[in-house]
């Protein structure tokens, strides 16, 4: 990984306000939209912007992401502990309503990418953001889900646009930082619980994730569960499961999803600790 240059921007009220992030609910992945221009041009840019003046009759902006990250260089320019104006909005989708808060600034970390002059995000960009996301998934115990888009968590906007364009490159940078983290994670197994009392559910991890057998949890709970053998598709109470995989014939779906369609929140401390659901 390439060394960190600590680099932060002056405290002012249009790109760091010096306000304490009230927790850390996840990690935000944008592109600079500015072709060619290196990772110190950005630092430099959210630094400038406190020369604005709220009395002239210009717009002022707010705009501040803690890292910048190039080819060549990753710098930090806001504390993580602190709140950036990376992904202010007049709305949000309601994944990041639900999982993160009314005003995401207040509990999230901005990465931007550089671009190159064709609008590209270098493979080497690619690489040295994936190094940091894996970084700072590991010093805030956080897990991949807790990665996301700028579009994501505000649904409009088309960024980072390379990805909007593929999304197949999000899925590989959440793979890729999943390696880094954990390079030698296994699909461990995990005992599930349900409102404090153990259960026979098996619970295992896939790709940092806890999840749990379909069927056993459905009979169990008493719920409704269909699964269409044309499509392979399995509901739920009538909700399709997007998370739903087979592994070794038995139906799995991701613990979260399963929470959240039935109102119940999840207890998981990470790797191959107890599946918990309250």
């Amino acid at each position: 990984m390439l060394p960190i240059t600590e680099s932060f921007i002056e405290v002012n009220q249009f790109s760091r306000n010096g306000q304490q992030l009230k927790s850390t609910k996840a990690i935000v992945l944008h592109y600079t939209a500015s072709p060619g221009a290196p990772a110190i041009n950005i630092r430099n840019y959210f630094n400038n912007l406190r020369m604005q003046n709220l009395q002239d009759q210009s717009v002022d902006r707010y705009a501040g992401a803690h890292y910048s990250v190039d080819r060549t260089t990753i710098i930090h320019q806001i504390p993580d502990t602190e709140v950036g104006y990376h992904v202010g909005s007049k709305t949000y989708t309601a994944e990041a309503l639900s999982m993160l808060s009314k005003y995401p600034n207040d509990c999230t970390i901005g990465i931007e990418m550089c671009i190159e002059k064709d609008g590209v995000i270098h493979e080497d960009t690619f690489q040295n953001a994936a190094d940091l996301a894996a970084k700072l998934m590991i010093s805030h115990q956080m897990q991949p889900h807790q990665i996301w888009t700028h579009k994501g968590v505000v649904g409009w906007k088309d960024c980072p646009l390379p990805w909007v364009q593929n999304p197949a490159e999000f899925e590989r940078f959440k793979k890729t930082v999943l390696s880094k983290a954990f390079p030698k994670e296994n699909e461990p197994l995990c005992e599930v619980w349900v409102k404090g009392k153990a259960t026979n559910v098996p619970g295992k991890v896939f790709a940092g994730e806890p999840y749990v057998a379909v069927k056993a949890m459905v009979y169990l709970l008493k719920t409704q569960f269909k699964f269409d053998d044309q499509t392979k598709e399995a509901f739920i109470n009538n909700v399709k499961l997007k998370t739903f995989r087979i592994d070794q014939n038995t139906g799995f779906v991701q613990a979260r999803e399963l929470g959240h369609i039935l109102g119940m929140n999840l207890n998981w401390a990470g790797r191959a600790t107890d599946i918990e659901f309250v």
